[in-house]
């Protein structure tokens, strides 16, 4: 999904539509790849009897950190466009705004990648250790 952010944040003021597609594909492959394999993963770690809370934690989780990017992204968006609108510099405005958006996604998804690795290195040692305890 990061590289599908950053395809989508290259384009310019006289691209046309189809330039959205390659990136759009990329997200929708990623988006639909990391929620199977997070599902899977949270009721990895959850007992039997438990499976329904930990799936329903991790969809309200889910759903809250999209409506909160949504949120953030958004107000990112408005803030470069009112800022380039009031300076008179670009003529279209919101093609700016819309590449700063892609590139703080790029940047969020990157850090979030290399969080999760470090989480799961942390996590795999763990279970290594308690396995040759036992």
């Amino acid at each position: 999904m990061t590289a599908g952010m950053y395809v989508v944040g290259t384009f310019g003021h006289d691209d046309n539509w189809t330039r959205f597609l390659p990136g759009m594909i990329i997200d929708g492959v990623g988006l639909g790849s990391l929620t199977a394999v997070n599902q899977a993963a949270s009721l990895t770690f959850a007992s039997q009897e438990n499976a329904g809370m930990s799936s329903a934690t991790f969809g309200t989780l889910r759903q809250i950190g999209m409506a909160t990017g949504i949120a953030g992204l958004g107000a990112v968006f408005s803030h470069v466009a009112q800022n380039k609108a009031e300076s008179g510099v670009a003529a279209i405005p919101e093609i700016d705004a819309l590449n700063s958006m892609a590139v703080l996604g790029t940047v969020i998804g990157a850090v979030s990648v290399v969080i999760a690795v470090i989480a799961f290195a942390i996590d795999h040692g763990r279970t290594r250790r308690c396995a040759s305890a036992r």
